[in-house]
């Protein structure tokens, strides 16, 4: 639904920019893995049987394939969403002093790397461990591991987005806008609903 809403309500000069492109591409993406997952939680591998007894005998190729394309789909979303932030943080900062910007930029594209490093790790052992139908006990710690450096990523994106919306914010303060607008609505909710929680 969220694809179909951005593509029928963006402006025609915004869709040929790469960060639309990349939500899209994103967005779409996204669909495609939700589906193989939806298939992998209703398929074989989960059968009462075969999920209690540890039997997987009779889970076919396909499946495995399945599970290890949805994977695989999950380590392609993770490279395009910090793509797009990356692109993002380069759009926000471009008003900022060159030697500012570029150190955003260098730690923007390090947190990004850390978490698709991690990301795909995580994706090919466990589709190793999927594709031998073994055990993946041993590597919880990865999952756990990726997921915190996927949620440090996100905050600190979203953390870059408020400190510069708060300057703006400020800014307008001192040539006397003062008015309670959009600006201070999405500020307000970033911080409430990306900072605080992270």
């Amino acid at each position: 639904m969220l694809l179909v809403i951005l593509l029928t309500l963006s402006k025609r000069e915004k869709r040929r920019s790469p960060i639309f492109f990349l939500n899209a591409l994103s967005l779409a993406v996204n669909t495609i893995r939700s589906l193989l997952q939806c298939l992998y939680f209703t398929g074989p591998f989960y059968y009462p049987y075969t999920y209690f007894s540890g039997d997987y005998s009779g889970v076919p190729q396909s499946q495995i394939g399945i599970s290890i394309a949805a994977n695989t789909l999950t380590l392609i979303l993770v490279i395009l969403i910090e793509i797009s932030l990356i692109l993002q943080v380069r759009v926000v900062c471009a008003t900022t002093r060159e030697t500012q910007r570029f150190w955003i930029m260098v730690t923007s594209v390090t947190v990004a790397m850390v978490a698709i490093g991690f990301r795909f790790a995580l994706v090919v052992i466990n589709s190793e461990a999927i594709r031998n139908i073994e055990n993946f006990g041993s590597w919880l710690w990865l999952v756990t591991a990726t997921t915190i450096t996927q949620a440090i990523s996100i905050w600190f994106f979203s953390l870059v987005f408020l400190i510069k919306l708060g300057y703006a914010l400020v800014l307008r303060h001192r040539l006397g806008l003062r008015q309670f607008g959009p600006m201070q609505i999405i500020f307000i909710m970033g911080c409430q609903t990306m900072v605080v929680p992270g």
